[in-house]
């Protein structure tokens, strides 16, 4: 299918669509930039460090652009390496003596801020889910403080992020039909949870369970299970049992049209990755966390980790695994729902500041249209789906492009990124590169039209 058609297709869809109430909510993965927020707590801008005032800015510019009637953050948004002795001067309390009450006050510092900064900035409904960062960020060896100070990381975040700081009461604890809103009685009962905003409901997994020997490393090569030292990710036993009966409430409810799941690893592989440890579910598609969701129709499964975008349908539903970049607000998506459309699009921050240049182009469509009698999936750009049986990369060697601000390297810094310049340079181990080559295959970028 050309580029022209689907482009054509996706605008009729839209069209279709309108006629449906419409509401919109933001996907930030990866957002990382709450780690300053350990040393300088609260939202004093008059004498608080000015990145703190660029990223209210930058939020209440986000709010005031594009809207979002709350945000779903897929974990990391810190930078998380609280475990040395280093952080007690970094947090400036001389009287923390041990590890586990540094890592309490950091967690306070930075996730009481990060809650106020989004309150400000016009997005007090936040769904965050644990990152690797939540846990101080991986691998999680044995024997070392970093993995005896996971109870202290897991309750900085729950009580920060999805308890109210005043009467310290459960935020999301509706329950969902005769389920109960989040999994009582298992270690993520604080922090997986489900949650209904009119005519959708979302789903937030902590997918972090330390295993039940976290004296040895979990690492088994001929399944791809683990390999992150005790720490793994999967969604199984009684945390499985009570997704599953959240979903089947879920689809008892005729006003809920739309199913969403978020946790911070993706499962469909191979995603694209971009200086990142690259985790990913345990069993992947073939786990019973996704044969679950296959059998309850989840809509959009919703990750971070890798620090880039690939959209990936399911090859046996209708699910898709959307793995998007929120980086220091440089990407994000945005959520637009009807009653029998999902149109989600991805935008890129453009712009010769490194960060917080309030510009944003579109970067990739795609379209999930249930107003047929079979659901229609059409995609563009950075999100167009990936093709997984065609070849991931395809070079033809000689058509090569000089960088630009119209051809950016998504991640990587170019050195003159602060000023005016049209052209581009990277400097790659020690080589200057100013020229690029297209990658045809499946991996490579779709210019929108």
């Amino acid at each position: 299918m050309n580029e022209i058609f689907k482009f054509l297709l996706i605008s009729i869809s839209i069209g279709f669509a309108i006629c449906d109430e419409s509401w919109r909510f933001i996907t930030l993965a990866d957002w990382h930039g709450g780690e300053g927020f350990v040393k300088s707590p609260g939202m004093n801008l008059e004498n608080g460090p000015v990145e703190k005032k660029m990223k209210l800015e930058t939020l209440q510019y986000l709010k005031k652009t594009f809207g979002g009637e709350l945000v779903m953050l897929p974990g990391d948004s810190n930078g998380g390496h609280w475990d040395g002795p280093e952080m007690v001067k970094r947090i400036n309390e001389s009287n923390l003596t041990t590890t586990e009450d540094i890592v309490l006050k950091a967690g306070d510092n930075c996730y009481r801020t990060i809650r106020l900064l989004f309150k400000e900035g016009g997005y007090p409904t936040m769904l965050m889910t644990t990152g690797d960062h939540e846990y101080g960020g991986n691998p999680w060896n044995p024997n070392t403080t970093h993995l005896r100070v996971q109870p202290q990381f897991r309750e900085t975040y729950q009580r920060n992020f999805n308890r109210d700081t005043q009467t310290g009461q459960f935020l999301f604890s509706e329950p969902i039909g005769s389920s109960p809103s989040r999994p009582l009685g298992t270690p993520f009962e604080n922090t997986s949870y489900a949650y209904r905003y009119k005519n959708a409901l979302f789903i937030t997994l902590d997918a972090f369970r330390l295993i039940d020997d976290y004296t040895q490393k979990f690492w088994d090569k001929s399944t791809g299970r683990g390999g992150q030292g005790a720490v793994t990710c999967t969604i199984d036993g009684k945390h499985l049992d009570w997704l599953e009966n959240v979903l089947k409430e879920a689809r008892r409810d005729l006003t809920i049209k739309h199913i969403f799941v978020q946790a911070h690893v993706p499962v469909l592989q191979p995603v694209r990755k971009v200086n990142s440890s690259g985790q990913f579910m345990d069993d992947a598609e073939k786990s019973e966390f996704w044969n679950i969701m296959r059998k309850y129709s989840v809509d959009v499964y919703f990750a971070g980790e890798v620090h880039t975008n690939t959209a990936t349908k399911d090859e046996e539903s209708n699910i898709v695994q959307i793995v998007s970049r929120g980086n220091f607000f440089n990407n994000f998506l945005t959520v637009d729902l009807t009653d029998t459309s999902i149109h989600i699009t991805s935008y890129n921050e453009i712009g010769v500041l490194p960060q917080n240049n309030n510009n944003y182009e579109a970067w990739g469509d795609l379209i999930i249209d249930k107003s047929g009698s079979e659901t229609q999936i059409l995609s563009s750009g950075s999100l167009e789906l990936l093709d997984i049986r065609a070849p991931l990369i395809h070079f033809a060697f000689d058509e090569i492009s000089q960088l630009e601000n119209s051809r950016q390297v998504l991640a990587l810094n170019h050195d003159d990124h602060k000023t005016t310049l049209v052209a581009r340079k990277i400097t790659i181990r020690g080589i200057e590169c100013r020229y690029s080559m297209y990658n045809h295959g499946s991996f490579g970028r779709k210019l929108l039209l």
